[in-house]
């Protein structure tokens, strides 16, 4: 009799084919960048709003999200995604589902009692409460690894109760006493008969459990818990929507609903979703009837090859007999070792984004490769260090000058510092704490000195002037200018060696050589912030003006980023360490370039601004290189509070700090923020910050000097320069 068309298997199969081969290569498949928005579309000349539904715009065939990005394009980035949270954790379930049910179905001891009521106790409770619990107690900014154990807490409960009645019924049949009355031991008998006898069952458990996690994880991400969470944007007043960032199922679930009249993406999302719970449901039912003891001994390709790789592996198992208790251990060991890396590195993959995130943008060139080369690090104002801190510092040195200091330390490229004191004195200090010289200035100094590419010092003066001093410790020129508005910051050096600097509200221009080339009132506040470079342009910003290098034409771009609705939002450009130009209104940051004569918009850097610090605006804000910004709120009448955020993932971290007139030094590449804060009767004290922690990974006190005037990072350090006159320097412990 010729056997029946398994069509379980065969249509589950190419329904979870297709998935795989979605996940594979189904980003090279979009059509366009699933991260670009379209706020307008044009259809029958008629302008509307997003969302769209299927097959409204051309191009768009299956519409676009509430941000007008196209759902086609998401869906195929999402899978992959999700179908390696999903397996990551089906696997694990279907690991911890073996092992208890085996002990369980086994063992007659208080421990296979225990493993037993532990499995009704999991099966009672409904797998989403506890994957809700496990998550948010672990923490959704973890990822992966929170909805690991989230969802494998009491997930395994099913497979475990299924391997365990097996068990109990492989364990009563004739053959295994037999076994047992010719003296073989448990662990033969549990490898030898009972486990090859469950071994059919692994593929069909496993296919189980991925269609089982999938739907779980569905039923999260229409709660809001996805990997990256996204953020609630509000868009009126009273209302707001999920925003995600990088396609994922989960997320694209969630943000999907905007709206009973608009439910086109949700439907879409959601029919993917159920396909792929399908496809898996129906393989493993196939599976079930194709592996099960009436059907293997039907002679097909699938039952020989399961049955040849169960006999392989029960060998290899039944060999570890012949060795010593010292060497199956080390086997052991050996293997839960290449476990640990294998899941180790997918968790650390995914953790990093996984490709396919949106390229790295250009690296920001510092003349003269200085490791810290101005006020702000470089001259496009990043604060951002292409180096690793200090990660448990301890103070290395501490260098005084009773004459107090002016501002924070320039750091050149052999690792020479370079501060002034208050009184007018420009000093050279070794990377050991040792003065190297100093030399006397016209006048009292202003902030942080600036290095040119050749080494030369530049100080800007209280006298509005900037001197110039070589790198032996000569001095080289002073410009003077014409009206003595004092400078309110430190110098910064362009790629051609002209330097800028601040005077309250007006920006300065000098040549290498010392001659003045213009000088452009730039801001409507008394600026205390070094001006700023865009990377690509000819362009100088000064918080919220814009200034054009050629001539000195103060440039008007407010109107083109965000029309008339800026009122009362401390605008501000900067630079992010991507090279990317940032115009922040409020608590959104615009993305946004030059292109001729007009502004392009790329997109926006928005975040759910918490409650307690809804009303007030960032006094600083940045990227890193790759994927985080942050935003620092500092004053002396509030606490401070620092702000992560994954660009990707919209997940914000924040961190509330009880101290006031807190300090920002920078951020390295690990990412870590280090701050310090001035306190009024204690010395100051300086911390460390990392994206997904509530708490400083390290905080250190500076005994000597309570006023915090500038700092500086280095490779394995942090300088801290203090008003009274102490310079510190912070480095690990060797």
């Amino acid at each position: 009799m010729s056997k029946r068309l398994n069509g379980s298997l065969w249509l589950g199969g190419v329904i979870v084919a297709l998935f795989v081969l979605m996940a594979a290569v189904g980003h090279k498949l979009a059509p366009r960048d699933p991260m670009t928005e379209n706020y307008v579309f044009q259809i029958d000349g008629k302008i509307i709003t997003p969302p769209i539904r299927p097959f409204a715009v051309r191009d768009y065939p299956l519409g676009a999200d509430v941000a007008g990005r196209d759902v086609l394009s998401r869906l195929l980035w999402a899978v992959r995604p999700t179908m390696m949270m999903v397996i990551a954790v089906a696997a694990a379930r279907l690991l911890l589902g073996l092992a208890i049910g085996l002990l369980s179905g086994w063992s007659q001891s208080w421990l296979g009692r225990f493993l037993e009521t532990a499995t009704s106790a999991a099966l009672a409770v409904p797998v989403l409460i506890i994957a809700l619990a496990g998550i948010t107690a672990v923490g959704q900014s973890r990822g992966l690894v929170a909805f690991i154990i989230g969802l494998a807490l009491t997930g395994w409960a099913e497979t475990g109760r299924m391997v365990h009645e097996q068990t109990r019924a492989i364990k009563g049949q004739a053959y295994v006493e037999a076994a047992r009355a010719l003296g073989a031991s448990g662990q033969m008998i549990l490898l030898r008969h009972v486990l090859r006898q469950i071994a059919p069952m692994v593929w069909m458990l496993l296919a189980f459990e991925v269609s089982s996690t999938l739907l779980v994880a569905s039923e999260l991400g229409f709660l809001g818990y996805y990997i990256g969470g996204g953020a609630w944007i509000e868009v009126s007043d009273f209302a707001a929507v999920n925003i995600a960032g990088l396609p994922e199922l989960g997320q694209m679930l969630a943000s999907s609903m905007v709206s009973l009249t608009a439910p086109w993406v949700m439907l879409v999302v959601g029919t993917v979703i159920f396909a792929a719970i399908l496809g898996f449901n129906l393989l493993g039912e196939g599976l079930r009837l194709e592996l099960s003891p009436e059907q293997l001994h039907q002679r097909t390709l699938l039952s020989t090859v399961t049955e040849r790789v169960g006999r392989r592996v029960q060998d290899t198992l039944m060999s570890l007999e012949d060795l010593s208790p010292r060497t199956r251990r080390l086997v052991w060991g050996i293997v839960a070792g290449v476990v640990v890396v294998v899941v180790g590195g997918v968790i650390l993959w995914r953790g990093q984004g996984q490709a396919q995130q949106p390229p790295m943008r250009q690296e920001l060139i510092i003349p003269g490769g200085h490791l810290w080369a101005t006020e702000r690090r470089d001259p496009f104002g990043t604060l951002y260090a292409d180096v690793t801190g200090p990660q448990q510092p301890e103070i290395a040195w501490v260098w005084q000058n009773s004459e107090g200091l002016a501002g924070g330390p320039a750091v050149a490229a052999d690792g020479v510092l370079y501060v002034a004191s208050s009184e007018g004195v420009l000093w050279s200090i070794a990377p050991d704490g040792q003065p190297r010289w100093q030399v006397a200035l016209e006048v009292e100094p202003v902030g942080a000195p600036a290095l040119g590419s050749q080494g030369d010092i530049y100080i800007a003066d209280k006298a509005g002037g900037l001197s110039a001093v070589s790198p032996d410790g000569k001095p080289m020129w002073r410009f003077r200018p014409s009206s003595e508005r004092e400078a309110t910051s430190g110098p910064i050096v362009g790629p051609d060696g002209t330097i800028y600097y601040t005077t309250i509200d007006a920006i300065q221009a000098v040549t290498p050589q010392g001659d003045g080339l213009w000088k452009v009132l730039a801001s409507d506040y008394y600026v205390y912030m070094p001006p700023r470079l865009a990377p690509n342009d000819r362009l100088v910003f000064l918080k919220e003006g814009v200034v054009d290098l050629d001539d000195g034409t103060l440039l008007d771009f407010t109107k083109a980023l965000v029309g008339e609705q800026q009122q009362f939002v401390d605008p501000m450009y900067f630079v992010g360490a991507n090279g990317e130009l940032y115009y922040l209104s409020g608590n959104t940051a615009i993305q946004w370039r030059r292109a001729g004569e007009e502004i392009e918009l790329l997109g926006e850097l928005r975040w759910a601004t918490p409650s307690e610090i809804s009303w007030r605006f960032p006094t600083d804000v940045g990227t890193t290189r790759e994927r985080f910004a942050w935003m620092f709120y500092a004053s002396q009448y509030y606490d401070t509070t620092f702000v992560w955020i994954d660009q990707i993932s919209a997940q914000a971290s924040q961190v509330r700090l009880p101290m006031r007139r807190g300090e920002l030094i920078g951020v390295d590449q690990f990412p870590t923020a280090y701050l310090c804060n001035s306190q009024s009767s204690a010395g100051a004290n300086c911390l460390a910050l990392r994206p997904g922690s509530d708490k400083p990974v390290w905080e250190i006190p500076l005994d000597q000097g309570h006023t915090f005037a500038g700092g500086a990072l280095a490779p394995g350090r942090l300088y801290v320069a203090i008003e009274e006159g102490f310079l510190y320097a912070l480095s690990d412990v060797q």
